[in-house]
């Protein structure tokens, strides 16, 4: 008898061990969206499969300080956050953060520049069920334009030398 509990145990756990792990789930499969509830397409997604550091809030601003994005100006956000629906039962949630461009200047003060002259910036979530990060990236035209999205602004990230 103790030997069928002990091999269901562990039927149980290797079961466990070998459970599909995926890159991510589409959210329209469960009831989400790919557009943000304000109808930004959700254009990068990072893979649940990528290192945990990167899965983080931390990872994902540190990956984005490395490629010269950074938080907002100062820390303050003006605008209305966006919310996005990745079909992991959470419904609409409010993005994670928003990151700029910054100029190559850092420490959250180089994104005020994008934030006064528009450009690249991105959003963020994180699917609770495989832990890839979702964006929503584009280039805003500048406040004097409302920071409506550029022409092509969703395809043209990256668009800043």
């Amino acid at each position: 008898m103790r030997y069928f509990s002990v091999l269901a145990s562990l039927v149980s756990v290797c079961a466990a061990v070998t459970k599909r792990v995926v890159s991510y789930e589409a959210p329209v499969n469960h009831g989400g969206s790919q557009l943000t509830r304000s109808g930004e397409p959700l254009n990068i997604i990072i893979s649940a499969l990528s290192s945990p550091h990167v899965l983080s809030t931390v990872g994902v601003e540190e990956w984005a300080n490395s490629i010269h994005f950074s938080k907002e100006c100062l820390g303050f956000h003006i605008g209305d956050p966006q919310t996005a629906n990745l079909g992991d039962g959470q419904g609409w949630v409010t993005e994670t953060a928003v990151i700029r461009y910054d100029f190559g200047i850092g420490y959250n003060v180089g994104s005020c520049l994008e934030s006064l002259t528009g450009g690249d910036h991105f959003r963020f979530w994180q699917q609770s069920t495989t832990g890839a990060i979702f964006l929503a990236a584009s280039v805003e035209k500048s406040p004097s334009e409302r920071h409506t999205i550029a022409a092509n602004g969703y395809d043209d990230v990256g668009s800043i030398p």
